[in-house]
This record gives structure tokens, C-alpha cells and sequence, in this order.
């Protein structure tokens, strides 16, 4: 096993894909107010009108989630590159060297 961290970005861009496409489905269903509760028409209005939020805010939560992980995923492309360089810079003092 590897000591080492590794990143998949292919399956991070994956998976921001999916959040990405569930934000969209979340945002384009939500729940509608039926006509007809009498007496209870108030308080399940009501109740609709919170699921309706919470549906709103899965939507956010899923875009959010998303750009995180582009962020991290582009950060760490950022920092292998840069370990690389370093690497590359310390072979070359090295040859110089004669090592």
C-alpha cells in the first residue's frame, strides 16, 4: 500500500458533474401547493412552503459542494506540479554534481 496521497481528478470531475446535475434536477422540482385541504389548506401551505426551501438549499449545498472540489482539485494539480518542478530542480543540482 502507498504511503502516499494520490488524487483522482477524473472521478472528482465525476462526481462534481453528478452534484452538478442534481443541483439542476433539485432546482427544477418542486413541490406543488394543492387546492382543496379546507381548514388544513394553511398549515399544509405552510409545510410546503418549508420543503420547498429545504429542496432550495440541497440545490445550493450541491453547487457549493461542487465548486469545493473543483477548487481543491485545481489546487492540487497546482501542488503536484509544483513538487515536480522541485523534484526536477533537485535532479538537475544533483547531475551538476556529479551525483
Amino acid at each position: 500500500m502507498c504511503d502516499c496521497v494520490t488524487w483522482h481528478a477524473d472521478e472528482v470531475s465525476r462526481g462534481v458533474r453528478i452534484l452538478e446535475g442534481a443541483s439542476e434536477s433539485l432546482a427544477a422540482n418542486t413541490v406543488e401547493i394543492p387546492s382543496g385541504f379546507g381548514h388544513n389548506q394553511d398549515n399544509l401551505t405552510e409545510k410546503i412552503i418549508r420543503i420547498n426551501a429545504v429542496i432550495e438549499t440541497l440545490s445550493y449545498c450541491s453547487v457549493a459542494i461542487g465548486k469545493g472540489l473543483s477548487g481543491a482539485s485545481e489546487a492540487f494539480a497546482g501542488t503536484d506540479a509544483e513538487a515536480l518542478e522541485d523534484l526536477k530542480a533537485v535532479d538537475k543540482y544533483r547531475e551538476g554534481k556529479g551525483f
